[in-house]
């Protein structure tokens, strides 16, 4: 069978993350934690909590969520860091509704994160040493009094809920402050021993969240995917990202490139076709979700256009199926799988598994991918047209310009041949050039279109004139109307 613009071939995958800080402190402080009921409809399971204002969200292990058995309701984008940490790593979580069980046998719902794990657990030695506070004698306690040493933590609650669960009422004596809340009093603070002294032997936990990542990603949506222009220190570390993927990653072979797939660090194992529980959730990823999606390194499209203007004889061309040029690394391609009927008139035929031999279009990072392989032929192949392509290169587009014609005819001939030894294919060339019109026509690589599409605008050739074209747009189906309808325009 074909599938039509797609390479793929018939054929007859595991790291977790963990989203915790610790830092060796004085462990005969007591932090806010809980024992309680945390329900999810029917279900419940009593709970290890820690209460921390300092964390912006809520969060709930992975553990507890799967003996909870809840479902995710969103997934979204957050950046987390640890303590000491200067750059946050965005992490695609999902976030789902528990509830929490209070004294007076009420419930609290919140809405929570689900993450690998929490935090290392907390030393709770010291807790034993408050049986004697005689401040604390009658008191519920949050966190009743036991014999084990550590508390694993289980569900974090932080500052989006600490309000709805701690109320007004503080009681302070010789030792840690209790904190009247809806699950019982919350001790912290210090707790003297016996002897009066403080231990030193263990650790407490610090968790810095940044629910801000919606922000962050909506301004590098704009300034990168948009207007292909950001700060030069920028420029400079994508730079060297690209340098480092094309030497690491991307191979020349049989007038070919191939390249690998820029996995994450700490992606979770992708689920198989074959698996009933194949769905978006927390032990489901996609395949986006575990790759890389670094920013194409583009060319300023102001400056690109100030080229395209600057000389007499200005010209157009682009790649043809470009990713589709790019081989995909034979350890990779198992990854990219799918299920594909063996007749697809017979929607009752058997069912045949296949797989990308070529750079997916529907990858984040397939961009990233073609702009570190042309960039890599260019500066494999120095010289002043290898400048020039370079320069004038947009994603697959190519603009440039030349005072003299029969410049414009050299680059048309050697611009071909030079993307031809790395397996790409120059095409749709537009010129105002009367003599490279003609040799396109005759070599039947001359845009078909009229009026081409210039990076947003449309160019007249013939007049040699730049223009906008007025569009008048509507909504979609769900009524809305979307930065991607617009550029598609």
């Amino acid at each position: 069978m074909t599938v039509a613009h797609t390479a793929v071939e018939e054929t007859p995958l595991e790291l977790t993350t963990s989203l915790h800080s610790t830092v060796t402190a004085h462990t005969d402080v007591l932090l806010k934690t809980a024992v309680t009921p945390v329900w999810s409809e029917n279900r419940s399971i009593m709970t290890n909590i820690l209460l921390d204002e300092g964390a912006q969200n809520s969060f709930i292990t992975e553990d507890l969520a799967r003996k909870l058995e809840i479902e995710s309701t969103e997934k979204i984008a957050l950046k987390i860091s640890g303590f000491g940490g200067n750059e946050g790593q965005v992490h695609h979580l999902d976030k789902a509704n528990i509830a929490i069980e209070t004294v007076d046998n009420q419930r609290i719902e919140i809405e929570v994160i689900i993450v690998p794990k929490i935090a290392a657990p907390i030393q709770t030695k010291s807790q034993k040493e408050i049986k004697a506070l005689p401040y604390l004698r009658g008191l519920r306690l949050a966190h009743p009094i036991c014999a084990e040493d550590k508390f694993n933590i289980s569900l974090l609650i932080g500052a989006d809920y600490y309000w709805s669960i701690v109320e007004d009422e503080i009681i302070r004596g010789n030792g840690p402050t209790a904190v009247k809340s809806k699950i019982g009093y919350l001790l912290s603070g210090p707790v003297l021993t016996k002897n009066g002294s403080s231990s030193k032997q263990s650790a407490m936990l610090n968790i810095l969240t940044d629910h801000r990542a919606v922000v962050c990603d909506l301004e590098k949506f704009w300034n990168l995917e948009a207007l292909g222009v950001s700060g030069s220190d920028t420029i400079k570390s994508q730079s060297e990202v690209v340098r480092e993927y094309g030497e690491k990653s991307i191979i020349l072979e049989d007038g070919k490139y191939t390249a690998k797939l820029p996995w994450k660090l700490d992606f979770l194992p992708l689920p198989h076709n074959m698996e009933d529980n194949c769905k978006d959730g927390r032990d489901n990823p996609s395949l986006n979700e575990c790759l890389e999606t670094h920013p194409s390194v583009m060319n300023d499209i102001t400056g690109i256009l100030m080229r395209f203007r600057a000389k007499k004889y200005a010209t157009t061309s682009d790649l043809e199926k470009a990713f589709l040029q790019i081989q995909l690394d034979e350890k990779d391609r198992d990854a990219t799988r799918f299920l594909w009927l063996s007749d697809p008139t017979n929607t009752s035929s058997p069912l045949i598994t296949y797989r990308f031999k070529s750079v997916l279009f529907g990858a984040t990072c397939s961009p990233f991918i073609l702009s570190a392989t042309l960039l890599k032929h260019v500066k494999e192949n120095p010289g002043k047209l290898s400048d020039t392509l370079e320069n004038g290169l947009y994603v697959d587009n190519i603009l440039t310009s030349f005072d003299n014609e029969n410049d414009v005819i050299d680059y048309y001939r050697r611009s071909r041949e030079l993307l031809t030894k790395g397996g790409f294919n120059l095409r749709s060339w537009n010129s105002n050039s009367p003599k490279l019109q003609e040799i396109a026509s005759k070599e039947k690589t001359l845009d078909k279109d009229e009026l081409p599409k210039i990076l947003g605008m449309q160019w007249n050739a013939k007049s040699d004139k730049l223009f906008y074209q007025s569009n008048t747009f509507e909504m979609d189906k769900k009524g809305k109307l979307t930065k991607r309808y617009i550029l598609r325009q």
